[in-house]
């Protein structure tokens, strides 16, 4: 909202005058265990692009280091 008047005196008694009411406000997330509990995040890339969201358990350095990628749910592809 914006105030144009002639003089500063103007301006901080315009100010008097405003009163803002809010609607339909929300709880504040404030901290993980409420964002948790209102099922609030970001979503990760693969679930932003509708792909599915793949999770491994193991030996991920191992398998990594190894030069094997058979284990990863898709392919990686270096070419630019």
């Amino acid at each position: 909202m914006y105030c144009f008047t002639e003089t500063q005196d103007l301006a901080l008694a315009a100010r008097e005058l405003i009163h803002v009411t809010y609607e339909n406000v929300k709880k504040p997330i404030l901290t993980i265990e409420d964002a948790i509990q209102a099922k609030s995040h970001f979503p990760v890339p693969n679930e932003m692009m509708g792909l599915p969201v793949a999770a491994v358990k193991g030996d991920a350095e191992g398998k990594y280091l190894s030069g094997n990628s058979s284990w990863l749910p898709y392919e990686i592809n270096n070419d630019v």
